[in-house]
């Protein structure tokens, strides 16, 4: 679940910025990604770890309400389930405080069974947790799967070390690559989004660039004619 605020500035140490409005809603890259298939009309479901309390409930109901199949996201006991609380500031850039899954509570690789990823197309995921992810991924290219991927945001942008090198190993072997376009140029040291793409697809021919730049729409990229 997701608590939506929205303030005028980000608060700086010490400061205590009120918002102007606040809403409480479900998200998650994979979980949004899920519920926008199964309200389509298509068929998915979401692998993930909860809590066994109100939050976790919620958010699982909320899934399940939308046609995802829940079976997958396994409910541990005595934890809080992951929660993200969500500045919006005018020009609706965000900056969130992360309350994600105790290390030893994260999903495991064997928790996602071949059968499932067998019966499915395509295997998404936003590198949560990175280790099970990218395992789950490369099993799921080998078994033929599409797999796409979402880099969220680099290693600048978030309190994780080495996360740069999650982000490097798991674009190696994705099909289609999803960033937003700030955290795309600093992860490519680049200023120039186009060039950026270009220099990108010059040594991946193979890959599906989408790349987000907030209210200004999307660019695909790719070298398919």
């Amino acid at each position: 679940m997701e608590l939506l605020a929205w303030v005028d500035c980000y608060p700086g140490a010490g400061d205590g910025i009120h918002a102007k409005k606040a809403k409480w809603t479900e998200g998650g890259m994979a979980a949004n990604l899920a519920q926008a298939i199964a309200r389509l009309g298509g068929k998915v479901a979401l692998s993930s770890v909860m809590g066994d309390d109100p939050i976790g409930d919620q958010a699982v109901d909320h899934l399940r309400e939308a046609g995802v199949d829940v079976e997958y996201v396994f409910r541990r006991e005595d934890l809080i389930s992951p929660v993200v609380v969500l500045m919006v500031d005018p020009e609706l850039k965000r900056a969130g405080l992360v309350l994600g899954v105790e290390q030893d509570a994260k999903l495991k690789s064997g928790e996602i069974p071949d059968a499932l990823l067998k019966s499915s197309r395509i295997f998404f995921t936003d590198m949560q947790p990175p280790k099970t992810s990218l395992q789950v991924a490369k099993r799921a290219k080998e078994l033929g799967l599409v797999v796409a991927y979402d880099m969220q945001m680099t290693e600048a942008h978030t309190n994780i070390p080495g996360f740069n090198k999650h982000i490097d190993r798991h674009f190696e072997i994705t099909d289609y690559y999803f960033a937003d376009q700030e955290n795309f140029l600093t992860w490519m040291d680049e200023r120039d989004l186009r060039a950026g793409c270009e220099k990108l697809l010059e040594t991946h021919p193979e890959k599906t660039l989408v790349i987000t730049k907030g209210k200004k729409g999307s660019l695909i990229a790719t070298t398919a004619g």
